[in-house]
């Protein structure tokens, strides 16, 4: 929740794959530093292989900016190699700090 907003990590992550720049992408909560109860949206992004890192990410902050409602716009972003992934290959959404 947001502000009293349900908002699906799942729903952020499908429109950040539309980013050019975007290979894969973990949507995790952070919490609200200005509500004590809520909760906002992080991401750990990995950019495509064959884009200038540094253009990859202003191209990923320009995306956000125009494609994101404010209440979907992730707070924190952290530009990482490799995803965090379970035993069993899955994406570990209860990790996301320490990829």
């Amino acid at each position: 929740r947001y502000d009293g907003t349900k908002v699906s990590p799942y729903f952020i992550e499908q429109q950040l794959y539309q980013c050019p720049a975007v290979a894969h992408c973990l949507v995790y909560a952070v919490d609200d530093p200005d509500h004590e109860h809520g909760k906002c949206p992080g991401v750990l992004v990995v950019f495509k292989d064959n884009i200038n890192p540094e253009s990859a990410k202003h191209e990923f902050e320009t995306f956000i900016q125009h494609h994101l409602s404010y209440h979907l716009k992730p707070i924190e972003v952290q530009v990482v190699n490799a995803l965090p992934v379970t035993r069993g290959g899955k994406f570990d959404y209860f990790r996301p700090k320490h990829a």
